[in-house]
């Protein structure tokens, strides 16, 4: 199974490589345009980065439990922001 620092690494590339802004890369994943990420598009975003099948689901209900500060099972612009600023931030 594919180990946490190495899915952040693929989502990282993903986000700097395919996406001027991380904006741009969640308006892209919001499928349906409700201002927040479901699990499944979360789970669209790391098969986007690499994450195979089974691990994607895992680590997409893994990334809710852990950024959902609002807890509506989904991700909104602020909570997804401030995770990919962390994601950022850690190869400075």
């Amino acid at each position: 199974m594919a180990s946490k620092k190495k899915i952040l690494n693929q989502v990282k590339i993903l986000l700097s490589q395919s996406f001027e802004t991380p904006e741009k890369a969640f308006a892209f994943f919001d499928k349906n345009g409700d201002a927040h990420l479901s699990k499944n598009e979360l789970k669209d975003l790391l098969k986007a980065a690499g994450v195979g099948g089974f691990i994607s689901k895992v680590a997409a209900k893994q990334m809710i439990k852990g950024l959902d500060k609002s807890k509506d099972k989904k991700l909104n612009w602020s909570e997804f922001k401030k995770a990919v600023d962390a994601l950022m931030s850690e190869a400075k």
